[in-house]
Parts: structure tokens; C-alpha cells; sequence
């Protein structure tokens, strides 16, 4: 064959080669725009939830997985709609099924807050440890983990990792903040708490939790005036959903004040204040043991600004929360009907510490008491 003809041949087969090739690639091309041309099953998905129903983008994205399976960025969004319903549990489902090796930041994170919805302690911390090692700037989710531990009771983990971030990467971050201050009230270092919350609050963490916590921490170092108005302000932020525990320690400390008060309209008042915020705290749902404490500190304090008879009733009310049934409860709730010259509630209340007297322990005051009793009732 000349050399001419050789050369025509040779160009032949690599112009075919080179069409055969450019067709392939354009049709890939074409099928992959095809895919991508936004199919219908997306488009609609997409536009449910730029609308924020989740309950039909949800059907559209798995039209869309049904024809195309290995479609990943759809399952994203599949399990993004899953999470935004409350459905940890299909989330999760969504997001095993894809690969590890492809897993991006934002599966992380929904990994992370679908487990910590439902409760999965090993998996929070699982996943939680992962993003904060990999993506060591996501304080979301870091916060996150470190409010779980103090929760489960883990605050001495707390209060180190939250102490090295604050001083190593970023001293003004409000919720690392907020978890390192509450770690250190878990752990009973109070007066190391009490200047972490007021950074809090003046920096605008000015809420109920601030303002509790603080005080809580002033009224177990039983500095109970710097502790009122932090448990004031608690009780009025709550107004129109009363806290137990706030109600509770602003009576408590109210009545600690009252104790030490010289100035007689004063202690009177500050007296009166803590009948009103233990009442309030009655009223509100608390364990059994808080009602028979708060009741002992009623009828003790309605006793001391002689109105008996509520204090009978507090004591009487003891009665129903004691699951030891004490018989101090019908004998203080005997004395005061006896000084409120209520006799039949009194004859009551005398008969049933009778009845009762036999589970005291102590032998001379049982003798007292029932001696005094039996006497009592012979003159009602």
C-alpha cells in the first residue's frame, strides 16, 4: 500500500474513533443532563419544602429514589424531611443508607440530633466526639454534647472541655459558656459559677435559667440576700407559668431573711412574703416530699405570725404527703387548732396522734407527748 493510502487509512479510523467517542461522551452528557434536568419528582420536592411541608416532599423524594436509588443528594433531603417531622427514627434509616466514606458535615449533624431525640446516649456520643474532631468550629453541636453530659450527669467532663474551648479557641461563645457555668453549679463549685453567670447575663443571657441558677447558687452558700432578687426576677419572668423550684426558693429565702431581719415592719413583711411565695409553690406540681416540706415550712411560719388555724391546716396537710406518717403531723396539727380554738378539729387530730403515738422512737418524748395529749383531750 503507498504511503498516501496508508496515511488516508490511518485518519480514517481515528476520525471514526474520535466521532465514536464525542457521541458517547455527548450522550452521557445527555443522559446525565436528563437526570439532572431537574426531574419532576425533585422539582416538586423542592418546592414543598420551600414552603415548609415536609409531609409531601417527603412522597415526592422517594418517587424520585424509586427510579433513581443511588441518587445521594435526594436522600439528604429524604432524611432532612424526616427530621424536620420528628422522625428520628426513618432519619436515621435514610441516612445508614448512605455510604460512609460519603457522609458530609450536615449528615453529621443530623446523625447527632436525630440520636439526641431519641435518647441514644452511645451514639450521641458517637457522633458527637466525630464532628467536633473533624469540624472543630461547629459550637452548635459541641454546646449540644456538652449540655447531653451535663445532663446524664457527667458535669466534671463538662466543665474541663468546656474550660479548655473557652480559653484555647473562643472565651465569648454563650453556649459553651452557659454549659461551663451550669457544670460548675452541678458540681457544687458555686462561687465559681456566680461570676460565669453574670458574664451570661451581661451579655444578655438574662433569662429564667441565668437568674435561677444564680440564685440557687447565693442561697446554698446561704448568702440569701444577694440571692433574692436573682429568685425575684426568676418568679416574675414565670408569671404566666409558675415555676415550682423558683417559687419554692424565693418563700425559702424570704423566710431565711425574716429570721435574721431586726426592723419589726420589715421582718413582718419579708414573713408575710414567704407564706404568699410557698403557697404559690403549693400549687404548682412537685414531688411528694417537697409538698410535705413546704408544708412543715407553712405551718411553721403561719405559727409564728400566730394565725393558727392555717397552721393546723399546713400541718394537717403534712399529713397527706407523708408517706411515713409521722405522728408529729397530727400532734402540730392538734396544737394549733387548739389554739385557734377550733374544738372539733382539734379532738380529731388529738385521737388520731393516740392512734398513732406507738411509732415514736423516743420513749421520754412519746411519754410527754401522749401524756399531754390525753390530757388535752379530756378538756375538749
Amino acid at each position: 500500500m503507498k504511503q498516501t493510502d496508508k496515511f488516508m487509512a490511518s485518519s480514517f479510523w481515528r476520525s471514526l474513533l474520535f466521532t465514536f467517542i464525542s457521541l458517547t461522551t455527548c450522550l452521557g452528557i445527555q443522559a446525565k443532563k436528563e437526570q439532572e434536568a431537574v426531574s419532576p419528582f425533585i422539582q416538586k420536592g423542592d418546592s414543598c419544602m420551600n414552603e415548609h411541608d415536609s409531609q409531601h416532599a417527603v412522597f415526592y423524594y422517594k418517587q424520585q429514589l424509586a427510579k433513581y436509588p443511588q441518587d445521594l443528594e435526594t436522600r439528604r433531603k429524604l432524611a432532612s424531611c424526616f427530621r424536620m417531622r420528628g422522625d428520628s427514627k426513618q432519619c436515621v434509616a435514610v441516612l445508614d443508607s448512605i455510604p460512609t466514606d460519603s457522609l458530609n458535615h450536615e449528615d453529621l449533624r443530623m446523625f447527632f440530633y436525630s440520636y439526641l431525640n431519641l435518647g441514644d446516649n452511645k451514639n450521641i456520643g458517637l457522633y458527637g466526639w466525630q464532628i467536633s474532631m473533624k469540624y472543630p468550629n461547629d459550637s452548635e453541636v459541641f454546646a449540644a454534647l456538652l449540655s447531653h453530659r451535663n445532663n446524664i450527669g457527667k458535669p466534671e467532663t463538662v466543665s474541663a472541655l468546656a474550660l479548655s474551648y473557652v480559653q484555647k479557641q473562643d472565651s465569648t461563645n454563650i453556649l459553651i459558656n452557659k454549659e461551663l457555668a451550669y457544670s460548675l453549679y452541678l458540681q457544687l463549685r458555686y462561687d465559681q459559677a456566680i461570676p460565669m453567670y453574670k458574664k451570661l447575663i451581661a451579655q444578655g443571657f438574662d433569662n429564667f435559667e441565668s437568674n435561677l441558677v444564680m440564685g440557687l447558687c447565693y442561697y446554698n452558700l446561704e448568702n440569701y440576700k444577694e440571692a433574692y432578687p436573682y429568685l425575684q426576677k426568676s418568679v416574675d419572668l414565670k408569671k404566666d407559668n409558675p415555676n415550682m423550684n423558683s417559687l419554692f426558693y424565693l418563700g425559702m429565702t424570704c423566710k431565711k431573711l425574716s429570721e435574721k431581719e431586726k426592723d419589726i415592719a420589715k421582718k413582718i413583711k419579708l414573713s408575710y412574703d414567704a407564706i404568699k411565695y410557698l403557697e404559690q409553690s403549693v400549687t404548682v406540681a412537685y414531688p411528694r416530699s417537697r409538698g410535705l416540706y413546704v408544708n412543715q415550712q407553712l405551718g411553721e411560719l403561719y405559727y409564728k405570725n400566730l394565725n393558727y388555724e392555717k397552721a393546723g391546716h399546713a400541718f394537717a396537710q403534712c399529713i397527706e404527703y407523708d408517706d411515713e406518717d409521722d405522728p408529729h403531723n397530727y400532734y402540730n396539727a392538734a396544737q394549733m387548732y387548739i389554739a385557734a380554738k377550733m374544738k372539733p378539729q382539734a379532738k380529731l387530730y388529738l385521737q388520731m396522734f393516740l392512734e398513732k403515738a406507738n411509732k415514736l422512737n423516743d420513749e421520754k418524748e412519746k411519754a410527754k407527748l401522749t401524756a399531754k395529749a390525753k390530757e388535752q383531750l379530756k378538756n375538749t
